[in-house]
Parts: C-alpha cells; structure tokens; sequence
C-alpha cells in the first residue's frame, strides 16, 4: 500500500474516508468499536484484530486486511498523522 501523509488532522473535527475498493473488509458507513484501535507500537499494531490501527508513537495508521492472521495480509500502512493524537473511534 502507498503511505499519505495527513498534515492537520483535528481529532472531533476533521474524519478519513475509506474506500471499500481498497479497504475490501470493511462494510457499513463508519467503523464499529472492535474494528479499530489505538495502540502505543508497531508491535501491538501487528498483533491487533482490528481492521485499522493507531500507532500513537508514530502517528502510523494501518489496515489489517487478514483480521485475525498474523500480520497484516495485503493491508499495511496506508497513512502517516501527527504521532501523539487523541484519536479514538466516535461511532
């Protein structure tokens, strides 16, 4: 996957659209709960079930196309945010 950086980013404010052509597991209008995280390493970013994945100390976000499998499948880093944000999911 190509890596955008999203400059300005405004957690409450400002939402990332994804598109189910790239992001094929994901379904509905916005995240559920258990489909996102927010973890403090790459590590843990490896490890998660969700479909997408906060990395607070990097600012990475990615997409877990393999869900439970190890890894991340076809998925990988798709986007560089500011690293520290308070980003959580507001569904």
């Amino acid at each position: 996957m190509k890596v955008g950086i999203i400059t300005g980013f405004a957690p409450g404010e400002d939402k990332i659209i994804l598109d189910r052509t790239t992001f094929t597991r994901l379904t509905g209008s916005a995240l559920r709960p258990k489909q996102f995280a927010s973890v403090r390493t790459v590590k843990q970013a490896r490890r998660s079930r969700a479909l997408i994945t906060y990395v607070r100390s990097t600012g990475a976000l990615f997409y877990n196309e393999n869900g439970v499998g190890a890894g991340f499948g076809k998925g990988g880093q798709f986007a560089d945010l500011t690293n520290g944000l308070a980003v959580i999911d507001q569904t």
